[in-house]
């Protein structure tokens, strides 16, 4: 009976584990192929135009946005990261299989994105626009 109990609570544990891992995998997944999407149609217009417009810029700074996300997400620990979106949604667990995974996760990245340090669009506008070249490598070699 000890034997099936310790092999229960190490398999809860696996699973615990499994689960919280899944769900820093996840997020990282699904935002580091959201950048890409963006990135991709950024760089593009990038090549194409000596001065990129609004819709450009606006677009790279999305993109720019997500990339930071991202590296913070990829930083934490991911059982800090599972208290974290349990605190971020008050013990709301998200269901991969449901339609409300995406608002769930919307509300988390919100949630996280106002307490990182990312500059105002017109900062960030301003030092890309000086920096062009520096922004443009950084984006490749991610």
């Amino acid at each position: 009976m000890l034997r099936s109990l310790l092999s229960s609570a190490i398999h809860k544990k696996q699973a615990a584990e499994e689960r919280t891992t899944g769900l820093k995998r996840w997020f990282e997944r699904n935002l580091n192929k959201e950048s890409e999407n963006i990135s991709n149609t950024a760089g593009e217009y990038l090549k194409n135009a000596a001065d990129p417009d609004s819709f450009q810029l606006q677009s790279l700074y999305s993109s720019y946005k997500v990339d930071q996300l991202c590296h913070f997400i990829s930083l934490m620990d991911p059982k800090a990261f599972e208290k974290t979106v349990d605190h971020i949604l008050k013990g709301q667990k998200i269901d991969f299989n449901s339609d409300d995974q995406f608002q769930l996760s919307l509300i988390v990245l919100e949630y996280i994105e106002t307490r990182i340090p990312i500059p105002p669009y017109s900062i960030w506008k301003e030092d890309f626009l000086s920096n062009r070249e520096e922004y443009i490598r950084y984006s490749r070699a991610r």
